[in-house]
């Protein structure tokens, strides 16, 4: 595979779609989290926090299911000792479970 152009960008467009997020856009972040977990470039861990924002969005939106769905995702691969990852992993399971117990 060649080199690309823009190594960072993965990191670049992350960042944006945090940044769609935080401002309320949560379908363009959505989609661009899911153009990152889905795709075979960049770091895993980018992947798998994509997902994990994926599904923090799902929750917002009081889709549990999906939300279990693409935190599975996320947890697949994922390293113990990241532990900004584990807390917020964590943190997505449990607005999960409360949604399982309290549906909308």
């Amino acid at each position: 595979m060649p080199a690309r152009r823009y190594p960072k960008e993965p990191l670049a467009r992350y960042w944006l779609a945090v940044a769609l997020e935080l401002g309320g856009d949560r379908i363009a972040a959505r989609n661009v989290f899911t153009a990152l977990a889905q795709s075979p470039v960049g770091p895993e861990w980018i992947r798998r926090w994509s997902w994990l924002r994926i599904a923090d969005i799902a929750v917002a939106q009081t889709n549990p299911i999906e939300g279990r769905g693409a935190l599975g995702h996320a947890l697949e691969g994922a390293v113990w000792y990241d532990a900004d990852f584990q807390r917020f992993a964590d943190y997505v399971r449990r607005e999960v479970e409360w949604l399982g117990r309290h549906p909308q």
